[in-house]
């Protein structure tokens, strides 16, 4: 008896002590935020496409389909309210990848980019009317042409600048220069230059009407440079590199985006495609991990944030891009939540 007592209590122990360990690994991940899929894009799916915000409405447009070897000018509005894609008026420019896009005074604005031929990029640009559903012509972007350069918009003047140009010879270049476009007077005036190294392919988001852009590829290499420019001022400032955190991986190609004065950065390439993702807190300088991307890891997708009706409060997206040369470009939608805990396949 006694000895069946000592077994008990030994295997009493033991299940204790599982639990506890059990316990303990379930807290050790101090990450959080939740991916949670949305109404699909419902062109094809495609990478280096272009996004614009107006109000709660998204219009994402162009980009390259690797399965009909397509660049393509069409244009979709997504209703973030009712959850729907509706098809409006075609781009009226060339198909074409990784150009630009921005919204200024409840207008959208589209450029530049790669449109397939030989080696040939280029740099017109329009104004989408959403109450028209009218497309216009403005000025060219300044500057040699190129692809994979980054936008913005702060106090409705868009800003573009960075990117890849293609001389005659077929010889590649990142560029550093910068323009912001007056609506008013259809004219581009160049700003500051970027001071990093020139880049392509590199993100921006702007919180508070201050514009961060940071990461990219240079010389074909990742790049971890980051840093602030404030427009009014007309300068730029260092901040933390994408490597002060230890797991922030340089990336270039990948989601970026503000939300709730914090930006974000999600997806991309390098070494491989990432489905990391990170916060960066303009009060403090730092990049803090959050939960990974719930989709397949990707670059050259679209992300953009909308107002959810609610005061003051942003809801944040990332959808469609590619896995490199072989893979079938992804149209799915993802919506981001920063501080909740992660729910798998909601």
């Amino acid at each position: 008896m006694n000895k069946m007592k000592k077994n008990l209590k030994l295997v009493l122990l033991l299940f204790a002590g599982i639990t506890f360990l059990a316990s303990c690994t379930k807290t050790t991940s101090s990450l959080t935020g939740d991916w949670k899929t949305q109404a699909s894009f419902q062109g094809l799916g495609r990478n280096g496409a272009v996004v614009f915000v107006i109000g709660t409405k998204a219009y994402v447009g162009t980009g390259y389909n690797r399965d009909n070897n397509k660049w393509l000018n069409d244009f979709w509005v997504y209703d973030a309210v009712k959850n729907n894609w509706t098809l409006i008026a075609p781009f009226p420019g060339v198909g074409r990848v990784n150009g630009v896009a921005f919204a200024a005074n409840g207008k959208g604005y589209v450029g530049s980019g790669y449109d397939g031929v030989g080696i040939r990029n280029v740099s017109d640009f329009y104004s989408y009317d959403p109450t028209a559903n009218a497309w216009t012509q403005i000025a060219n972007l300044p500057g040699p042409t190129r692809r994979g350069a980054v936008s913005f918009s702060v106090n409705n003047v868009g800003y573009v600048g960075t990117g890849l140009s293609t001389d005659t010879t077929g010889i590649t270049n990142g560029l550093g220069d910068f323009y912001a476009y007056n609506a008013g007077t259809n004219v581009w005036n160049a700003v500051s230059g970027y001071p990093g190294l020139k880049v392509y392919n590199a993100f921006s988001f702007v919180i508070n009407n201050i514009a961060y852009v940071g990461g990219g590829a240079a010389n074909s290499t990742s790049n971890n440079q980051f840093f602030q420019y404030n427009a009014a001022a007309d300068t730029w400032i260092k901040k933390a590199r994408l490597d002060s955190n230890n797991a922030a991986v340089p990336r270039y190609s990948c989601a970026a985006f503000s939300q709730n004065n914090l930006g974000y950065i999600a997806n991309g390439t390098g070494s491989q495609s990432f489905g990391t993702c990170f916060e960066y807190t303009p009060s403090n300088d730092t990049w803090n991990q959050k939960n990974n991307f719930e989709g397949a890891g990707r670059y050259d997708c679209i992300s953009f944030s909308m107002p959810t009706g609610l005061t003051g409060s942003y809801t944040s997206f990332v959808g469609l891009g590619t896995q490199g040369a072989s893979s079938t470009p992804f149209y799915d939608l993802w919506s981001w939540s920063p501080t909740v805990a992660r729910i798998d396949n909601n």
